[in-house]
């Protein structure tokens, strides 16, 4: 076997490892879900444990103004349709389109439409949104037709960070 076939068969299966490490990730956090939503159907509460202390100043003291937004029905309508979206459904087909690294032109606009979804998801993920305009500008001036292996696993790698960082806000 030459260099060349040994390099491919070792790229072949990074990829293949990439791809079942974030099918993992992905059963993972569908386990963590449903075994949430088990406990709290089971009716277990986990509550914290309070010093006497902590409670007697909680008694002295009034209690925090709740945060008000201005237009209350527009956030629950935000926050309503984000709790509808799940992350991993909004970058599955990104993810395709990097596995198969054929279409760029494809993958520049699943790329702006995810940025402009992001954008609308929290601004304030000003990182997350950085790194894919910058990978949306590098495939729009992209030399060749097909996504090079070290660009994909790079790109497929910078995916999985951009679903986890999105996942915790």
């Amino acid at each position: 076997m030459s260099e060349a076939e040994k390099r491919e068969e070792m790229k072949k299966a990074l990829r293949k490892a990439i791809a079942l490490l974030g099918e993992i990730s992905d059963r993972i956090e569908e386990v963590t879900s449903a075994l949430s939503t088990a406990l709290s159907l089971a009716g277990y509460k986990e509550e914290a444990v309070i010093p006497e202390r902590v409670r007697e100043l909680e008694m002295e003291t009034p209690p925090p103004k709740p945060i008000t937004f201005e237009k209350k029905e527009e956030r629950v309508a935000e926050i309503s349709t984000v709790l509808t979206r799940p992350i991993d459904s909004k970058f599955k087909n990104l993810e395709e389109l990097v596995q198969e690294g054929t279409h760029i032109k494809s993958l520049c606009t699943e790329l702006d439409n995810i940025r402009d979804w992001v954008m609308g998801l929290s601004p304030t993920q000003s990182s997350v949104l950085y790194q894919i305009t910058q990978w949306s500008r590098k495939l729009k001036n992209y030399p060749q037709e097909k996504l090079s292996d070290q660009d994909g696993g790079a790109l497929l790698y910078s995916i999985r960070d951009w679903k986890a960082r999105l996942s915790k806000i």
